[in-house]
């Protein structure tokens, strides 16, 4: 679309639908040379309509789980489990390439025939989620369309609790310039009368606000509240993941290392978060990458000569006597020492953001991959730990206290409360860190965790505040629920809706409240439902909905937000034990029974097993 075609369109619309976001053609004209280099980059291309051009795979090679591939009247089927599935999308154009379909009720599937751009072969998608069970299906309007598509307004996935349906929109594909600039109409509208000057982008001012520029797609997140711009809070629409958050299960390919680096690709900003070249404030991503042409591959700068980026800083730790290895070689590169291969992609590994020092310490212990083994990987991590202590004896502690405080804290060892205190409370600690130690504090009830927790309510960072609310829900005592309270008015969201939460959960009694802070909880509960009620097609987030709803004595809700988890997956036994406890507060012991026998049947777990003895016995 034209600019002058794009502001006759805007013009024409009621005040109340005109557009917020102009699309990236009409920044063109007169940012001609970043769009040029936007629109060939990785971002640029990620989501595309499915065509002879964009899409990059041989159809006509054998491998991979579908039964056949071909191209009919420019268009690309693929055959998989004896359906013929019309290609409408591909996903990605460097590495991999996957494959999109749309389903008759709108759910757009990412098929498990992917190709592999380097290797020029077909593979199994499944790759993406180790561990996923048979038949699994990866649903990219569920999770993965946040950051691949830009929206009037962002995050809105068009679900459809009726139907189970989806009308998921956007208005255009791929991370586009809106998406770091946010919305630019007006600025179009003034660039066509020559004014372009009056209505500028604005900038962010602090740190983590421009970091999140990238971080918005590039650190994992839990969506709270459509509607996310560059130009908002943060903590007014997500939370990011942290690794206390990932699921217990995820043992076999999880998404940290025990020392609190991302091990997952696509969290480069989670990892930079944690480095030294961030905290300083003397480097942002755009320090070494360049925004608009965000690839590694062809950008020469980069990729043969990184420690350019690093020497401006650091000159003075180039010689030999810091890295121990003669000038020019691997092991005197400044990225081979802090920038090694330790992060796991699909059908690659990828260089850790997170610029740390090697600690082959935690390589022995916990198995966390080191930058010297890389190199060295001949020799022993033992070997490798003798080297360092003899060239770095006064090293920083730090990697080895939080790998051991976290590889206890995730095996459910009450040993590790202390370590964990001591890196919560530590202010010289990366709020990353920080956080993930107050988020897991929550699962050690104790006199020492829990006054520590009700201390981090009132810390400065609302990344902590966040995980402290979250965590005293597990603490069901009055000083625990004169602390969340206070967290009610909040200034951000992700902060409120936690403290909701907490207050709300099965332990907790039901609290009474003056009449000023009555109406500040009803809010948050409030904001906290329309959160859930966002993400309601997860059986997951509606089971937390009836257990919001049961909490407040609408059993009639919460019925209906447990039945619909069970609509969308009949096989959910959370959402069978919350219809047994409704129907066992309401008197309908049978039916209380029933859904706990059905929670057992479909799980066979002890610990539903021990629910259903409970109920029997009380019966």
């Amino acid at each position: 679309m034209s600019l002058w075609l794009l502001i006759l369109t805007l013009l024409f619309q009621a005040p109340a639908q005109q557009a917020q976001v102009a699309g990236s053609t009409a920044c063109q004209s007169c940012h001609a040379d970043m769009y040029a280099r936007w629109s060939d980059s990785i971002h640029g291309r990620m989501i595309q309509r499915a065509n002879k051009a964009s899409v990059v795979s041989h159809p006509e090679l054998m491998g991979g789980p579908a039964t056949s591939k071909m191209w009919k009247d420019g268009v690309l089927y693929i055959v998989e489990n004896g359906i013929e599935n019309k290609i409408d999308y591909t996903l990605g154009n460097r590495r991999v390439q996957h494959y999109l379909t749309t389903r008759p009720d709108g759910k757009i599937e990412v098929l498990h025939s992917s190709w592999d751009i380097k290797r020029g072969q077909w593979f199994d998608s499944k790759d993406i989620v180790q561990g996923a069970p048979r038949g699994f299906v990866q649903q990219w309007n569920m999770t993965c369309f946040y950051c691949h598509v830009t929206q009037q307004v962002q995050d809105v996935k068009g679900f459809d609790p009726k139907t189970l349906g989806y009308k998921t929109a956007w208005v255009e594909s791929s991370a586009t310039c809106e998406r770091c600039h946010g919305p630019m109409a007006a600025h179009a509208f003034a660039a066509a009368d020559g004014n372009a000057e009056s209505v500028r982008s604005a900038r962010p001012a602090a740190a983590f606000d421009k970091l999140i520029m990238c971080g918005q797609c590039h650190w994992a997140k839990n969506v709270l509240a459509p509607g996310f711009t560059t130009r908002k809070a943060y903590f007014d629409y997500y939370s990011p993941s942290l690794m206390h958050l990932d699921p217990q299960e995820n043992t076999s390919d999880p998404s940290w290392w025990v020392d609190g680096r991302p091990r997952r690709f696509s969290n480069e900003a989670a990892a930079f978060f944690l480095s030294g070249c961030f905290q300083s404030g003397k480097a942002m991503c755009t320090s070494c990458h360049d925004p608009h042409w965000n690839r590694t591959d062809g950008n020469d700068a980069l990729m043969k000569n990184a420690d350019q980026y690093c020497i401006n800083c650091h000159a003075d730790l180039k010689s030999e006597s810091h890295t121990h290895h003669a000038a020019e070689t691997a092991g005197a590169s400044c990225v081979g020492c802090h920038m090694p291969h330790a992060v796991v992609g699909v059908k690659t590994t990828m260089r850790d953001h997170s610029m740390s020092f090697p600690e082959p310490e935690n390589t022995v212990r916990y198995g966390v991959p080191n930058a010297c083994n890389e190199c060295h990987s001949d020799k022993s991590a033992d070997w490798a730990l003798q080297s360092v202590e003899k060239w770095y004896p006064g090293r920083s502690v730090r990697p080895r206290l939080r790998a051991t405080a976290f590889t206890l804290a995730e095996k459910g060892d009450a040993r590790a409360v202390n370590s964990l205190v001591r890196l919560a409370t530590d202010q010289t600690e990366n709020t990353e860190i920080r956080a993930s130690a107050t988020g897991f504090l929550g699962r050690f009830p104790s006199d020492l965790s829990t006054n520590t927790l009700i201390a981090l309510t009132r810390d400065k960072e609302p990344m902590i505040r966040v995980e402290a609310a979250r965590s005293l829900g597990a603490v069901p005592e009055q000083k625990s629920a004169i602390a969340l309270t206070a967290l009610l008015d909040d200034p951000y969201l992700a902060v409120r809706i936690h403290a909701a939460g907490s207050l709300t959960a099965p332990l907790f009694p039901g609290m009474t409240f003056s009449a000023v802070k009555q109406k500040s909880f009803d809010k948050a509960v409030n904001e906290y439902r329309r959160s859930l009620e966002g993400e309601g097609d997860h059986p997951n987030v509606e089971t937390r909905l009836g257990s919001l709803e049961a909490s407040l004595g609408n059993a009639d809700a919460a019925r209906a937000a447990y039945g619909l988890a069970l609509r969308l997956d009949p096989v959910f036994a959370d959402a069978y034990v919350g219809l047994a406890i409704v129907e066992m507060q309401a008197g309908h012991k049978e039916e209380a029974l029933r859904n706990a026998r059905k929670a057992v049947e479909v799980s066979g777990k002890d610990v539903y097993k021990k629910f259903l003895a409970k109920l029997e016995q009380s019966h």
